[in-house]
């Protein structure tokens, strides 16, 4: 970004591709609708049998403010962390930099861009296309790297509390969820020092998890049982997730 010089910001994983219309209806969506951000829907693809066709003559957009945008990001309800299926103006992006070493950077970033828009729009058209190579990071196997994303979040949950409270109790939540499924999986696959040093900072972000029952109410009763379970004994809950093969 250091050295881009347009109006606008675009990412495209090397290993992806995308619509042809992609750049031409996420400008147009962006303009037409005075946004800052727009959002397309995301095909997950194995190959060039998986590319589909659609109507793609300029699709309606749902435009959204700030703090519903943000809600529905944390939510991971129709916006998602990803960075390479949007539109950027640049002046939003331009001074906020990507996390150095970090294994889940789109994490620590997108929704410091979200938190500075002030209309962002979804289009629920697929005009993305995201290769799946087994040999990716994330398809690789589990390290203790992928707590990256807790320490992310935990980052998110300060930047809410300060800047949007009424969400603080949402994003807690989704830290809270976040740490448990982290927990079963370093429960699964890491070993000694490794499982032991995974569990202290898995341990020390739990902490960040306030008390919001509230959050509960709209849950199935399961998932308020494990949510009202993982802070009286949170490595318990793990356990007894694993062996019944619940959230993995």
């Amino acid at each position: 970004m250091a050295i881009a010089t347009g109006e606008y910001i675009v990412f495209v994983d090397s290993d992806d591709w995308v619509a042809p219309e992609y750049l031409s209806i996420l400008y147009n969506s962006l303009e037409i609708n005075n946004c800052d951000i727009i959002e397309c829907e995301v095909i997950r693809a194995h190959g060039e049998s998986d590319v589909m066709q659609f109507n793609v003559d300029m699709p309606s957009v749902k435009v959204y403010d700030t703090e519903e945008a943000l809600k529905r990001l944390i939510e991971d309800n129709q916006f998602h962390q990803y960075v390479w299926n949007k539109i950027y103006r640049r002046e939003l992006v331009e001074d906020i930099f990507f996390a150095k070493g970090k294994l889940n950077e789109d994490e620590f970033w997108t929704y410091q861009v979200f938190g500075r828009a002030k209309k962002i729009g979804k289009i629920d058209t697929p005009l993305y296309y995201y290769f799946q190579r087994p040999t990716s990071i994330m398809g690789t196997k589990y390290s203790i790297r992928r707590l990256d994303a807790l320490e992310a979040k935990c980052l998110r949950q300060d930047y809410i509390d300060k800047n949007y409270p009424k969400l603080s109790a949402i994003a807690s939540v989704n830290l809270l969820e976040s740490c448990i499924y982290q927990g079963q999986m370093t429960l699964l696959h890491l070993k000694k020092d490794e499982l032991k040093n995974a569990k202290n900072i898995i341990s020390e972000y739990v902490k960040f998890c306030k008390p919001v029952c509230r959050e509960y109410r709209n849950r199935k009763f399961s998932e308020r049982l494990w949510l009202t379970m993982s802070k009286y004994t949170f490595w318990t809950t793990c356990k007894i997730k694993n062996l019944l093969r619940k959230g993995l």
